[in-house]
């Protein structure tokens, strides 16, 4: 069901700078738009959201292929392309930032930071900005595993869901559930930004929120 235009939502006037690609922050970014946010989606220049030639895919407007998850994770968000790793890409960026209540992003865990796009970048233009990190492992606690990079099914297989009704010298059951390891910190990171745009009416300060896609599938699965 389409949202009624003439009614308000609970995050209208809410702004979301997203530099995001194929689904565990997609996901939770399009919640919120959902919700009444403004969603821009930074991509990168040529290809686009890797996300745009998953598969099944739909022919567009234009009869070009597009994934069908990507349209599901992005809907009602605008888009724009920028080089990150290019200097004027990162300045527009910051420039951007101000004007924004969450700056979110899904990279390699480190690699905003490495471009001058980390939580401190932004934090010495927009102390009010909530900024939001979604990696495999997170960025903010040191791990064995904090600078592996991780799709879905590497957090799933490690939380151990692919085991559980193994049986004897069965293979392991694969994605069981799809994918919970995006879905899952999507959910995660979705509370996040809820919960300090929340804070922040009542401290006037931003925070960072630091989602590990491994913590959010453990919690999901509950296995001990």
């Amino acid at each position: 069901m389409e949202p009624d235009p003439g009614r308000s939502r609970p995050l209208d006037g809410v702004r979301v700078l997203a530099l995001e690609q194929m689904q565990a922050l997609p996901f939770a970014t399009q919640l919120l738009g959902r919700l009444g946010a403004d969603v821009v989606k930074v991509e990168p220049v040529g290809t686009g959201d890797s996300g745009r030639g998953s598969l099944p895919a739909m022919a567009d407007p234009h009869g070009r292929g597009v994934g069908a998850t990507f349209l599901r994770n992005n809907l009602g968000k605008r888009s724009v392309c920028l080089n990150l790793k290019d200097p004027r890409g990162r300045d527009l960026v910051l420039r951007l930032a101000p004007r924004f209540d969450v700056i979110a992003e899904n990279s390699r865990a480190g690699a905003m930071a490495r471009l001058g796009l980390g939580y401190e970048d932004v934090r010495a233009v927009h102390p009010a900005g909530i900024y939001v990190s979604v990696s495999g492992f997170g960025n903010t606690v040191a791990t064995p595993y904090r600078d592996w990079p991780a799709f879905a099914p590497v957090v799933e297989a490690m939380s151990g869901i692919y085991e559980m009704k193994r049986s004897g010298d069965d293979p392991p059951t694969v994605a069981p559930v799809g994918a919970l390891g995006d879905i899952g910190a999507a959910l995660f990171a979705a509370i996040g930004m809820l919960a300090a745009l929340r804070q922040r009416e009542s401290t006037g300060r931003g925070q960072y929120v630091d989602i590990a896609m491994f913590d959010a599938v453990l919690a999901m699965t509950d296995i001990v």
